[in-house]
């Protein structure tokens, strides 16, 4: 776009404004009675207009007193400062709930897993010295621990497929060529979706069997069994979660043409 520009007083507003398109024009530092003098004037085709309600110049350009009218055409859209604001601290309330957001789905795995561990290794470790040392024990000490190693189990189960930590024969992979690598890990997707398929029908069964029985834990007077055997089908549920994203994050490596991950990092 061709530029004709003179700064007197201004030269820093050029560093807050950036045309949406190299066929805009910013005609000039005005107030309500018209140009300001001693300003500048930028002529880029279409017409854009910067106002200012104060005579000082522009040097509150950064406060509520400013507003910017771009005009194209038919089509005219103003911005104050004040909107200007609300627009920016819109978007932060945005990033960082997207963030809080990210955060608690990316360690959904590892809470569970640490309060599951954490419940586990306190029972037991308290039911021991009572039994030996006071001659007493809960009576559900000896099962809820076993329940709560299924959640534990297969928590750790969408953790590791999550981080690819799992099973997977990398030492035969590493050594096929590109688009072999980018293969198995398309049949690793459909193998874990079949598998995930399966198990989640059942262990539903299974949950359903448990609560119209009216099943409790053996100990207890009413702790349900369905509450532990619903680890099966949501971990599951998790698990195919975690291959869904592994499988977008392949096929986008794959069409960049950028190494595939056939390995986690033993510290990620």
């Amino acid at each position: 776009w061709r530029l004709l520009y003179h700064l007197s007083w201004c030269p820093g507003l050029l560093d807050h404004y950036k045309p949406p398109h190299s066929s805009h024009c910013l005609t000039g530092l005005h107030n309500e009675s018209g140009p300001l003098p001693g300003s500048f004037s930028i002529l880029v085709e279409p017409r854009v207009s910067v106002y200012h309600q104060e005579q000082e110049g522009c040097s509150n350009l950064n406060n509520n007193k400013w507003r910017v009218a771009v005009s194209s055409g038919e089509y005219t859209s103003t911005t104050c400062g004040s909107e200007t604001q609300k627009q920016t601290a819109g978007k932060a309330n945005k990033m960082s709930i997207g963030s809080l957001f990210c955060a608690i789905e990316r360690n959904i795995e590892k809470t569970a897993i640490l309060l599951c561990y954490t419940s586990m290794a306190g029972i037991i470790f308290v039911e021991v010295i009572r039994r030996f040392l006071f001659n007493e024990q809960a009576p559900w000490s000896t099962t809820i621990p076993i329940y709560l190693f299924l959640w534990l189990t297969w928590m750790g189960a969408s953790y590791n497929t999550m981080r690819r930590s799992h099973l997977r024969f990398t030492e035969v992979r590493e050594r096929l060529p590109y688009k072999a690598q980018f293969a198995c890990l398309l049949l690793d997707a459909v193998c874990w979706f079949g598998m995930g398929a399966i198990v989640i029908y059942y262990s539903i069964e299974q949950v359903y069997i448990s609560w119209d029985n009216f099943a409790i834990v053996q100990g207890t007077d009413d702790v349900m069994q369905w509450w532990f055997y619903m680890a099966t089908p949501v971990a599951w549920s998790l698990l195919l979660i975690r291959v869904l994203q592994n499988l977008v994050q392949d096929i986008r490596t794959f069409r960049a043409g950028e190494p595939l991950t056939t390995q986690a990092n033993m510290f990620d």
